[in-house]
């Protein structure tokens, strides 16, 4: 974690895959993150459809195609916000912000480990299960989030950069 709060820039590209009960096959999503520490985190997706979520300080600006930009406040959304600080947390390196959130379990060795958060409060726990993080180094390489429904989402970054 020391080392990944060196990293103060990067982009990657990525491949999303979420299942869901209420979708007869999964979709596939496909594009670009971008990080700049300590707390910009950009998602642009190219295809099936363009979409870009920005997250700098505490807003959150969603951009979807012919659709009018929307901003707001993480404040507002404590779920949302609680899953926005773990991301950029891993991001950092910032172990303490990490466990102010979740129940967090590391395994492995530098060049292959795994972090899974567990969410310690409600309002996030009723919806997300755990996050699971893989990587190797300082990159990142896959993020799964499981939720108490049984869907899930899986995020393989590719052509590491973050």
């Amino acid at each position: 974690m020391k080392e990944r709060g060196q990293v103060s820039h990067g982009r990657a590209r990525f491949e999303e895959v979420k299942y869901s009960s209420l979708l007869e096959k999964p979709i596939v999503l496909r594009g670009m993150l971008y990080y700049d520490a300590p707390s910009r985190v950009e998602k642009r997706t190219e295809s099936p459809f363009e979409e870009r979520y920005v997250v700098d300080e505490g807003t959150v600006l969603i951009e979807r195609h012919k659709k009018r930009p929307r901003i707001f406040s993480l404040q507002d959304h404590p779920m949302i916000r609680a899953f926005v600080e773990g991301f950029r947390a891993t991001l950092a390196g910032d172990l303490e912000t990490l466990q102010m959130l979740y129940d967090t379990h590391f395994s492995g060795e530098r060049q292959r480990w795994r972090l899974v958060l567990v969410p310690l409060h409600d309002d996030m726990s009723s919806i997300v299960e755990s996050i699971h993080i893989e990587g190797s180094d300082t990159d990142i390489t896959q993020i799964e989030i499981r939720e108490v429904g049984g869907d899930s989402s899986r995020i393989s970054i590719r052509e590491n950069l973050l």
